[in-house]
């Protein structure tokens, strides 16, 4: 009779032969005698993970974790099964248990650091590939993922830094080449970014996220017709590939190709790192036919300026018979209940009303017009001001006989958000550059910033860098967007860069300059000095990137004939 040292050696050495069916047999037969031998289970589970049943795996290696002999190889290999699976929290707890039991080693905090990225979690994922590096400073993977972290930390150098250091341990590899690109483009060097994606293809000429990425800094620097050919060979290597579609769309859009362009950003949710749906146990919307008496759901799923711009849709998909729940951000609720064709409103955070039909985001729905042939909804004001808030900021500021202009310089910081980072740092006007407005007779200005770190700086360093008194602050009155709506209405116009408040202005019918960035949101179109979206808009475009004391020249001379 063998006794379960020879069995289990056995069973290894089937496995070292790749007798795997041989192998899991005499396994399950092991632990039919030994139900909590450690060896017999771990190797049963590497046997199921190597068939993809990672499901089996798991509850085989979870019952040997709940042994104090449980060793750490267990833990670690749990650790990479959840975090495969898509559970990295699970993951996390295992890669940390792992170090409690058997030290500090490579794997366990490299792992870590992986599962980290996966929740968005970067200032701990750098710390666990720090140390990991720490323990094997020449590991290409640990050098690349941490130039990763580090560039989601708005931390560019130092992300350089190891990124040049993965590349002197494998110069070859295409990956450190895109990942370098990747960190110019947010330090917006969208040259030295292309220059990167184009050596990352010269060493693997199929990298359809180099092709991808390269399109995208083609487009940044306003070169749309060699953006949408690098997109057109990306497609070449893979027609379905998601990320290039929706990243395509913005060209179609910024083009007026709505048809294809509206079709392309439903990617939008198919994409790497793509949030994920709510209200997914109803029904999608999928057409515009028969709706009449159908209970739908249309939540906002993007930003306060999104949803501003886009509820236009729904007074006429109310017009179609349905009845509407719209659920909006909670600063919103307000401003929003004045829109017409809402049956409900709610917030994104509350549950759906039990009797929904259907539910779409309302970012599908020109789509869903597009297919139905029904033309984009483009009257304004659409959204309206509560008269009460209004009266109140009309009698406060009725002595006040300048022009009355409201500005927003600043489109906030989404800590969260770091890929919207570089965007948001070229969207944005730093203070001093804004303030040179300050000299500008017969005009009272009045500061509509809100968002850190912005409001902020303007309070501290005012008397530095506006120290004129013609600039009111009222912001800690503005409480959400019925209160900012309020105000607007009481002004005369409204100066601000592609955020939500000129959205705001827009939607209620005022005058609004919008300055602009080079490398437009789709949604302005190229290059152009009036919206569709906005018939009271006027659009200041930077003639070349990066310059706003061009924008800021020119909207000195056109106040000054304002005025």
């Amino acid at each position: 009779m063998t006794t379960l040292s020879e069995q289990l050696k056995l069973a290894g050495y089937w496995l070292h032969l790749g007798n795997i069916n041989s192998a899991k047999a005499l396994l399950l037969e092991i632990l039919q005698v030994y139900p909590h031998d450690l060896k017999a289970t771990e190797l049963l589970a590497h046997i199921f993970t190597h068939q993809n049943n990672k499901t089996t795996a798991i509850e085989l290696l979870e019952k040997a974790a709940s042994n104090p002999d449980c060793p750490p190889s267990v833990l670690l290999n749990l650790g990479d099964l959840y975090l495969e699976s898509g559970q990295p929290q699970k993951a996390i707890g295992f890669y940390k248990a792992t170090s409690n039991t058997g030290g500090e080693f490579f794997e366990a905090l490299h792992n870590l650091g992986l599962a980290y990225t996966q929740l968005f979690q970067f200032e701990e994922a750098t710390q666990a590939f720090q140390k990991a590096i720490s323990l094997n400073p020449s590991s290409f993977e640990a050098q690349i993922n941490l130039g990763s972290c580090l560039k989601n930390l708005g931390q560019y150098e130092q992300s350089l830094n190891h990124l040049i250091l993965a590349e002197k341990i494998a110069p070859n590899d295409a990956r450190v080449f895109l990942n370098k690109g990747v960190t110019y483009e947010a330090m917006d060097q969208q040259e030295k970014a292309i220059g990167c994606y184009e050596t990352a293809i010269q060493l693997e000429p199929k990298y359809l996220e180099a092709y991808c990425n390269k399109a995208n800094s083609l487009l940044a620097m306003g070169q749309h017709e060699k953006a949408n050919i690098t997109f057109q060979k990306a497609l070449s290597l893979n027609s379905s590939d998601a990320d290039t579609l929706y990243n395509l769309s913005y060209l179609q859009l910024a083009e007026g190709n709505f048809k294809e362009g509206w079709e392309n950003y439903e990617y939008r949710w198919l994409r790497q790192n793509a949030p994920k749906k709510p209200f997914n146990a109803i029904p999608p919307l999928t057409s515009l036919e028969n709706l009449k008496n159908k209970n739908i759901l249309i939540w906002a799923e993007q930003g306060l300026g999104d949803t501003i711009q886009f509820s236009r849709y729904i007074s006429p998909l109310k017009k179609l018979g349905a009845s509407i729940t719209f659920a909006v951000q909670s600063h919103l609720v307000e401003l929003m209940s004045t829109l017409d064709g809402i049956n409900k409103i709610i917030t994104t955070s509350d549950l759906a009303p039990p009797d929904s039909q259907f539910q779409a985001p309302l970012m599908s729905l020109p789509l869903l017009f597009e297919k139905a042939n029904i033309p984009e909804p483009t009257d304004s004001p659409y959204l309206k001001s509560s008269s009460l808030k209004v009266d109140f900021w009309r009698s406060r500021l009725q002595n006040e006989r300048k022009l009355k202009v409201g500005l927003v310089w600043n489109g906030g910081f989404r800590p969260n958000q770091p890929e919207c980072w570089a965007v948001n740092a070229r969207r944005n006007i730093p203070l001093s550059i804004i303030a040179r407005l300050k000299n500008l007779s017969g005009i009272e200005f009045f500061s509509l910033q809100k968002g850190e770190p912005s409001e902020s700086e303007l309070i501290l360093h005012k008397s530095e860098i506006w120290p004129n008194n013609n600039l009111s602050i009222y912001t800690s009155e503005l409480l959400n967007f019925s209160d900012t709506a309020a105000l607007i209405e009481s002004l005369d116009l409204i100066i601000s860069v592609d955020t939500s408040t000129a959205h705001l202005a827009g939607a209620l019918g005022k005058q609004v300059w919008i300055l602009n960035r080079f490398d437009s949101c789709w949604r302005w179109k190229i290059q152009q000095e009036l919206t569709h979206w906005y018939p009271t808009a006027r659009i200041f475009n930077q003639p070349q990137p990066g310059d706003w004391d061009s924008v800021i020249k020119n909207v000195e001379k056109e106040l000054r004939a304002l005025v």
